[in-house]
């Protein structure tokens, strides 16, 4: 079957520039696939094998030899700390995800036998029992000199708003009011959810409580958004008010951590942590759960004067291709 009025310039990996042009000539003419094949002097010659490693911990990577000068990157900060709670209902708001960059890095300045730095940011402090502080934010992860990824914003202590990441997403903002609900962390890619209550009685009404600045994004914004809004119901008592999930992140990693609640928790995404309940723990609520080390997930925002959750470390993959011959 000829393969004729081929215009556009075909690439295929591995073929270097005798090769292309060969093959370029033949699929331009009234060409056979037989005669496309052997023109390039047997596509099968060169191969390309894709090798992926991950660091979660910081160190060197070092070029290896007969390597593709471009590789793939995915880099992801330190997710941030949920925030902190008093007792009496308060709720603090998830960590934000770390910024999550997907690259294809040129690293032809770097010679095979070199090294590259490679650094992970750690994940936000938490805050703990009883203290009505913001949690920390996380620390930004790099690839060498050729990108980096911030860190997500701390969660918000009650009446307060979540920090602002530095790249990556901003922490949820904390509840409003007694027996109130946290927002969710931002992810990477999504905003965190606010909290919300229940409705059980006509007199009841729903404030909003405080929200998430907006994110500053460094490269763009990859994967920065902003935290959910706390909330807060006009009862005094027995609002069934939920924390707010986290946003979900991207290729998963950097999700946001789940907001405190007084009824219910909100959800961690992608190695966001669960946030903390005041149902059924006396006298002190339910702790924060941590974000997941090596995703970039924010921390869950605790309850009724517990602990919130700790951020989780970022990371960092790296897949280069090998050139094989077979």
């Amino acid at each position: 079957m000829a393969v004729n009025s081929t215009t556009k310039l075909t690439v295929l990996p591995g073929l270097d520039t005798t090769m292309q042009t060969n093959m370029q000539v033949a699929l331009n003419s009234n060409a056979t696939l037989a005669s496309v094949i052997s023109a390039t002097g047997g596509v099968s010659t060169k191969l390309l094998k894709p090798v992926t490693v991950k660091f979660n911990a910081t160190g060197n990577w070092t070029r290896p030899t007969n390597t593709m000068s471009s590789v793939e990157v995915i880099l992801v900060g330190g997710g941030g700390g949920g925030g902190g709670c008093h007792v009496s209902g308060h709720s603090g708001g998830g960590g934000g995800g770390g910024q999550v960059i997907r690259r294809f890095v040129d690293i032809s300045a770097t010679a095979p036998g070199q090294n590259i730095l490679v650094t992970i940011g750690g994940g936000g402090g938490n805050v703990s029992g009883n203290q009505n502080v913001n949690g920390g934010n996380g620390t930004a992860s790099t690839f060498g000199t050729y990108l980096t990824a911030g860190g997500g914003g701390g969660g918000g202590a009650y009446g307060q708003s979540g920090q602002q990441g530095s790249g990556g997403s901003s922490g949820g903002g904390g509840s409003r009011g007694d027996h109130a609900a946290g927002g969710g962390g931002g992810g990477a890619g999504q905003s965190g959810q606010r909290g919300y209550c229940y409705q059980n009685h006509a007199y009841w009404y729903l404030y909003p409580g405080y929200g998430a600045a907006t994110p500053s994004g460094a490269n763009g914004g990859d994967g920065a958004s902003s935290g959910g809004t706390g909330w807060e119901s006009g009862s005094s008592s027995d609002q069934n008010c939920c924390g707010g999930n986290g946003g979900y992140g991207l290729y998963g990693f950097g999700g946001g951590g789940g907001g405190g609640g007084d009824y219910g928790v909100g959800s961690g995404s992608n190695g966001g942590g669960n946030g903390g309940s005041r149902v059924s723990y006396s006298p002190y609520g339910q702790s924060g759960s941590a974000g997941v080390n090596g995703t970039g997930g924010g921390g869950g925002g605790c309850s009724n004067g517990a602990t919130s959750g700790v951020g989780g470390s970022g990371t960092c993959l790296i897949t280069y291709y090998v050139k094989e011959s077979s």
